[in-house]
């Protein structure tokens, strides 16, 4: 998560918390950074807005949590890419040895009607 007060701009890593001290009716930016295979769910501690980035004007003290939960349209749509490729690998590699061997078949073929 990245949160901004002022020219300040501050990273808080996953699973850490951080106490700041914000000026007056400060303005406070706050972004949410989900890495793989997690999606950015919600803000608590907010009323209705929930969308990364957001802005708010802090006038008393806060607690703010971005929340993350995993995307299973990730981790399904991974491996489901990976299969796809590999099925495509293996469908191209079976034409191309499957024309070879009928290639040599031919070849066979009209070498035996050469001789005979």
């Amino acid at each position: 998560m990245k949160y901004t007060t002022g020219a300040s701009v501050q990273s808080i890593s996953g699973g850490r918390s951080v106490q700041t001290f914000v000026p007056t009716k400060g303005l406070v930016t706050l972004e949410a950074r989900p890495s793989f295979p997690y999606s950015f769910v919600q803000w608590t501690g907010l009323k209705g807005d929930n969308s990364s980035p957001t802005s708010l004007s802090i006038t008393s003290p806060t607690v703010i949590q971005a929340v993350f939960a995993p995307s299973y349209v990730d981790l399904i749509g991974l491996p489901g890419a990976v299969f796809a490729s590999a099925l495509s690998v293996y469908l191209a590699r079976s034409a191309i040895l499957g024309s070879g061997k009928q290639i040599l078949r031919n070849l066979r073929l009209r070498k035996k009607d050469l001789r005979d």
